[in-house]
């Protein structure tokens, strides 16, 4: 029994809906990030752009995944939305976001409560999953 509501109880239309949007977001995603190394890094204009274009891509790949998980067949699908590693992967990078601002200003405590409070709850999530596991491949 699987307890991600993020994919349960959802009516179809909603997942569908959900995977078209992830589906072009993706889409979306690749194609700003050639857009962005044709444009700036191979052209020399701002090389610097180079972990920009990475990161789109990442994401882009991602949300393919997602896509791919939402407009699956229900009886064809994974066990969750977000595997056990993506969710622990996320949770540090929401933590580290979180405090990066204040290493460099001092100010955005909010922003790092935020940060811990979101990155520890997927962490939590992630590492329950595991230590049960139930582990989808993404």
């Amino acid at each position: 029994m699987s307890f991600d509501h993020l994919f349960e109880n959802q009516p179809r239309w909603a997942e569908v809906l959900a995977g078209v949007v992830a589906l072009l977001a993706g889409i979306f995603a690749f194609g700003f990030a050639i857009w962005l190394y044709d444009r700036d890094v191979l052209t020399g204009r701002d090389v610097a752009a180079r972990p920009i274009a990475l990161i789109t891509v990442l994401v882009g790949f991602y949300a393919l995944v997602m896509a791919r998980r939402l407009l699956a067949a229900r009886e064809n699908r994974p066990a969750h939305l977000v595997s056990s590693a993506t969710l622990v992967a996320i949770g540090l990078v929401l933590v580290a976001a979180g405090f990066l601002p204040v290493l460099f200003s001092g100010e955005a405590w909010p922003q790092a409560i935020e940060g811990l409070v979101l990155g520890g709850a997927c962490i939590v999530l992630g590492v329950r999953r595991w230590r049960a596991g139930d582990h989808d491949a993404a």
